[in-house]
């Protein structure tokens, strides 16, 4: 009879647990889902900042200071000597996609040392976005949100950012940054889908080596590329083609000079991959 009022007791303690537990996490799905469902006001740029990296501590400089959330977090962020990731509000651009307004923001973490930011060639901001859907009244729900998706820039620069149309509903991300060392320069574009933020196409918009080769100029290239889009033609993904277009000189390996390179290449869009791809034509 002991054995049997024991058993019980045990049974019904572990089902008050696992009651327990169900109901904590219930309780902070519903808070989660709650705090999701609040609308932001975009003016706000300290709340912005506060809700998407979850700490109210914020710098002399307009920068949240947070804590790694998870192991993805701590592995993927610029953890500054403070011990802190320290995050700015970039830029908010705003479009209209379909009669639906839009807002994208996007957030630079830079990582720190002594207070001061780690200056270096590869040393750029690793970036943020978040996309809102405009519902009135000045109030914004966000849509998508993408922490530390790419690293762009350079000597603790970030990089130029834009919003390029490539459908009559469809919108990139364009990022910008530049290289330069002692005898190169180089600038490079990177096209990042709003939907996922995953690239979709990336390249050279310009390059030279023309400060190594002054007295040389035989060996001295310089080109620039440029899109350009080709909006009547239908296409089954909806993404328009485009051309990209080449001009000026390059490398040529084996004679070691600089020859003409004016091209125009036809792209585009693949379902299986989602990126831009070459024609065959």
């Amino acid at each position: 009879m002991i054995e049997l009022s024991s058993a019980f007791f045990f049974r019904k303690k572990y089902a008050i647990s696992v009651l327990l537990l169900l109901l904590l996490c219930y309780c902070h799905t519903a808070l989660g889902q709650i705090d999701i469902t609040q609308p932001f006001d975009l003016t706000d740029r300290e709340t912005l900042l506060i809700r998407l990296f979850d700490s109210d501590s914020i710098s002399n400089k307009e920068e949240v200071l947070w804590m790694p959330l998870s192991f993805s977090d701590l592995l993927s962020s610029n953890v500054s000597s403070d011990g802190y990731v320290h995050t700015a509000l970039d830029t908010i651009m705003y479009i209209s996609a379909n009669g639906v307004s839009l807002a994208v923001a996007l957030f630079e973490t830079m990582p720190y040392e002594n207070g001061s930011v780690i200056n270096c060639p590869s040393c750029g901001a690793q970036v943020s976005a978040a996309v809102f859907d405009d519902i009135g009244e000045g109030r914004w729900e966000i849509i998508k949100f993408a922490k530390h998706f790419t690293t762009q820039g350079s000597f603790g620069l970030n990089a130029e950012s834009g919003l390029v149309q490539f459908g009559v509903t469809t919108w990139c991300l364009r990022l910008q940054m530049s290289w330069l060392d002692q005898s190169f320069y180089g600038e490079y574009v990177t096209y990042f889908d709003l939907d996922n933020f995953q690239k979709v196409f990336n390249f050279a918009v310009h390059e030279d080596n023309m400060a190594a080769f002054e007295d040389d100029p035989d060996r001295a290239f310089a080109f620039d590329k440029s899109i350009h889009f080709i909006p009547n033609m239908e296409t089954e993904s909806g993404w328009w083609d485009f051309d990209l277009v080449m001009q000026g000189t390059q490398k040529d390996e084996i004679i070691e000079r600089a020859v003409p390179a004016n091209i125009v290449t036809r792209y585009h869009f693949d379902w299986e991959t989602n990126t831009y791809l070459k024609s065959c034509r």
